[in-house]
C-alpha cells in the first residue's frame, strides 16, 4: 500500500514567463507535489488538509513536501535558474542517494522554455552519475517507475532509501564527460560554471 502511494505523487516545477522591456524572463519559479486528476494534475499540500488521501497517503505525502525542503537554489538569473533536489535513484541494483541538478532557461526572444536534468553524486570528488544527462521535452510530464528495496523496510514501514528512481526521466540524453562535468557538479555554480555549462549545452541541443 505504501508503495502505491509513493507512485502517486509527483514533483511539480512550474515556471512563469513575462515579457520585460522586450525580453522573457523567468519571472516566477513555483514548485509542489501533485496527483493525477483525470487528464491534469492537482497540486496537494498536508499543511492544508486539502489532500483527503487518509492516514498513510499523508504520512507519505508529508515525506514528500519534507525532501522540497531541502531544495536548493544553485543559481538565479533573469532567464535560467539551476535547481539542486536531494533524489534517491537505483545504480546497479543499489540505492543511493544524489542530487537531482535541474537547469531551466527561456530563450530570451520567443519565451520558449527548455529544461535539462543531470544527477550528482558527492564526496570529495563530485561526479556525474553515468556521465550524462537528459534534455526533458517542453511541457514534460513524466510517468515514473520506482524501484524498492525490500532491505530498506523496518516493521513494513519504509526508510529513507526505500524507494528510488530508476534512472533520469525520458528524452534527449546529452554526455557530461569529465572536460564538463566540474562545471555541471560546481556547488555553489559560479557565473563562470554556468556560462561554460550553457555553451556546451546549447552545442549539445543543436546536435540532436
Amino acid at each position: 500500500m505504501v508503495l502505491r502511494y509513493a507512485a502517486m505523487f509527483t514533483t511539480v516545477i512550474a515556471v512563469d514567463v513575462q515579457k520585460v522591456q522586450g525580453e522573457h524572463r523567468l519571472q516566477r519559479i513555483g514548485l509542489g507535489i501533485a496527483v493525477a486528476d483525470g487528464d491534469n494534475f492537482r497540486i496537494v499540500s498536508a499543511r492544508d488538509g486539502s489532500a483527503g488521501l487518509g492516514m498513510i497517503g499523508t504520512q507519505v505525502l508529508q515525506a514528500a513536501e519534507q525532501s522540497l525542503d531541502r531544495v536548493t537554489v544553485a543559481l538565479r538569473l533573469a532567464t535560467a535558474i539551476t535547481i539542486d533536489s536531494p533524489a534517491v535513484v537505483a545504480v546497479g541494483g543499489q540505492h543511493e542517494k544524489v542530487v537531482a541538478r535541474h537547469l531551466i532557461w527561456a530563450q530570451p526572444k520567443s519565451g520558449s522554455v527548455s529544461s535539462a536534468v543531470w544527477f550528482i553524486r558527492g564526496g570529495e570528488s563530485p561526479e556525474v552519475v553515468d556521465g550524462q544527462g537528459m534534455f526533458l521535452p517542453e511541457n514534460f510530464r513524466e510517468t515514473r517507475h520506482l524501484h524498492v528495496d525490500v532491505g530498506e523496510f523496518f516493521l513494513g514501514i519504509p526508510g529513507p532509501k526505500a524507494f528510488a528512481m530508476q534512472g533520469l526521466p525520458p528524452g534527449k540524453p546529452f554526455p557530461l564527460a569529465a572536460s564538463h562535468a566540474a562545471a555541471a557538479c560546481a556547488t555553489p555554480l559560479t557565473i563562470d560554471d554556468f556560462k561554460s555549462l550553457a555553451h556546451y549545452l546549447t552545442a549539445a541541443a543543436s546536435r540532436q
